[in-house]
């Protein structure tokens, strides 16, 4: 898939509904659907993203590559020094800069467009942050090159991607063994259960190993510095799981051996 292809399926996807949309119950942009999201974000599915990922922003200017809800992106405005948030998704633009501006934040800017065609001038940065992006974009390698242009020198990259070897993939490796009994390519079946995705218009996805993502990035002339990996929720382990705190000892060590997300953080060479 190209990527004028591959923007076009992830622009229809989620402009008709953005990405963690089905975590609210409450009107679309209204202050109760933003806050819902972000207890649903930090306080179950991925609590470990504001301490593995958001750490450090202290002086520093940060790139967000794919913008949400603007859940992460408030917290990097609390933290940092200046914001800057681009998306292919004008949804995920117009409700970030809503979620910015109602919790009273004016030290970011939001762009519409692809990170490889987008002119940032002479503008570069110290933090470039993409949480499960990269895993949607046919055209990686691009999108590394020009992320590693955009770093300052001593500059970081801080990443989420899907997992191959996990919990959830083995999940959605039976259902589509039970359910959907192979009728569809296997990863159309997990585009559709991980975003929702269209059989007749696919996004992109991609579930890798560490070791695939650790070529890819040393192929394009990133260091690793660190790398966790994290993503195990209490409803995988049944009646106890509601037991466990889900940032606590238990679900995180799962999550280093079964985690849905591998996060990187890289530096250039």
């Amino acid at each position: 898939m190209n990527k004028e292809i591959s923007n076009k399926a992830a622009q229809d996807r989620w402009n008709q509904r953005a990405v963690g949309a089905q975590r609210a119950s409450a009107p679309r942009g209204s202050r109760e659907y933003f806050d819902q999201i972000e207890r649903h974000r930090y306080g179950y599915e991925t609590p470990f993203i504001k301490d593995l990922l958001l750490t450090d922003l202290e002086g520093k200017s940060v790139l967000e590559i794919g913008v949400g809800n603007g859940i992460d992106a408030s917290v990097i405005c609390e933290r940092a020094d200046s914001y800057v948030g681009i998306d292919i998704t004008r949804n995920h633009l117009d409700l970030t800069e809503q979620n910015l501006k109602q919790k009273g934040f004016r030290n970011f800017s939001l762009v519409e467009g692809d990170l490889t065609e987008f002119d940032f001038g002479e503008k570069k940065f110290d933090v470039i942050y993409s949480f499960g992006v990269m895993h949607h974009i046919a055209h990686e390698e691009d999108f590394l090159k020009r992320a590693k242009s955009l770093l300052t020198p001593d500059g970081e990259m801080r990443l989420a991607v899907y997992s191959k070897w996990s919990f959830f993939n083995a999940y959605i490796l039976a259902t589509w063994l039970v359910r959907n009994r192979c009728r569809v390519k296997f990863n159309l079946w997990q585009g559709h259960l991980t975003d929702a995705s269209s059989f007749d218009n696919p996004i992109v996805v991609k579930v890798r190993s560490k070791s695939q993502y650790k070529y890819l990035l040393e192929r394009n002339g990133f260091v690793i510095r660190k790398y966790y990996k994290r993503g195990f929720v209490q409803r995988y382990i049944p009646v106890l799981g509601r037991f466990l705190h889900p940032n606590g000892y238990t679900l995180n060590l799962l999550g280093s051996l079964f985690g849905w997300y591998h996060i990187f953080i890289v530096k250039t060479r």
